[in-house]
């Protein structure tokens, strides 16, 4: 069950990672860039 949630912590500093990086791109356009990650 461990391994589960430290995967999951895991995956989520990757996407907000990722999600910052494009921000710094695409500037105020959250919507566009959560848009962009589910595509």
């Amino acid at each position: 069950m461990s391994e589960d949630i430290e995967a999951a912590e895991k995956l989520q500093k990757a996407t907000q990672t990722i999600r910052d990086e494009i921000s710094k791109v695409i500037v105020g356009q959250k919507e566009v860039i959560d848009q962009i990650m589910i595509a």
